[in-house]
């Protein structure tokens, strides 16, 4: 994931303990659903006027903020498809709930389980983080997961494990009443 550097800061003790396959999903659906500085929301107020649009790229801008969120225009851009992330940009895995963090770590044990023959053959050849995003690629049909890695071709092992992954929905967001994100797997 080039230039992608998921917010470890503050208290991640549960992360931390976490294996890197796992630590990797998170960071991966991090990757799928927050809203960087390069494709922020940048909004204005002006009098009882506002207005939003997508900023193509903003190296200025932060992205927007959790501070930001519940703004009308970035609730506008959200409901309207419009945001490029539904976490905010200075999120990260402190704002985790523990029960999210379970969650996923359950989802990606439960797929080695599954899968373990498979599985340990790619962590071999690709180590363990690579599979833990190509994971959640594959699982949610991103464009790009075990199937396109030409270093899987060897007995059809991404075709396999693309299978053995199937397709589903993550959906990852900011719930700013409890200030926190929040992933749901489907």
């Amino acid at each position: 994931m080039p230039e992608f550097i998921l917010n470890t800061e503050g208290n991640t003790a549960k992360f931390d303990a976490l294996d890197a396959m796992t630590q990797a999903a998170i960071g991966c659906i991090f990757f799928n659903n927050q809203c960087p500085a390069s494709v922020a929301i940048a909004f204005t107020d002006q009098g009882a006027e506002s207005s939003y649009i997508c900023a193509w790229p903003r190296t200025d801008d932060p992205g927007f903020t959790k501070r930001d969120w519940l703004h009308p225009d970035i609730q506008d851009a959200v409901r309207e498809g419009q945001s490029d992330g539904e976490i905010p940009a200075d999120a990260g895995v402190s704002d985790l709930s523990d029960v999210t963090i379970d969650a996923v770590a359950l989802f990606v044990a439960d797929w080695y389980a599954a899968n373990k023959t498979l599985a340990d053959r790619a962590i071999a050849i690709m180590g363990a983080e690579s599979v833990g995003n190509d994971i959640i690629f594959t699982y949610t049909g991103c464009g790009v997961g075990f199937w396109d890695r030409a270093d899987l071709d060897a007995d059809d092992l991404g075709e396999k494990l693309s299978e053995a992954t199937g397709r589903g929905e993550i959906y990852a967001y900011y719930d700013a009443a409890r200030d926190c994100v929040e992933i749901d797997i489907m």
